[in-house]
């Protein structure tokens, strides 16, 4: 009777382990065009948030680095500039 119910529990242990829905796999395409975001700063008023990203550009060869300035009480976002050179620290 003990083999029984330890059976019955193997089984619903390995069918809840095989039902479990897994994430979809990483390409390499989505693991290699991360995006960083190296600067997030609020403005002195709080009222706008600055945003640097940095993305490889594979045509290029290099990276992009952009600027977003993010208006918190419209929620919207403005691009400032593109292609930062990485020595400008904004």
């Amino acid at each position: 009777m003990l083999k029984a119910i330890y059976f019955v529990l193997i089984l619903k242990l390995f069918l809840f382990c095989f039902s479990v829905e897994t994430k979809p796999k990483l390409t390499f395409d989505e693991f290699f065009d991360y995006t960083t975001f190296p600067v997030l700063k609020f403005s002195p008023t709080d009222q706008h948030l600055l945003i640097q990203t940095k993305r490889p550009s594979w045509n290029t060869s290099s990276y992009e680095n952009t600027l977003w300035l993010y208006d918190i009480n419209t929620r919207t976002k403005k691009i400032i500039t593109t292609n930062l050179e990485q020595s400008i620290e904004p």
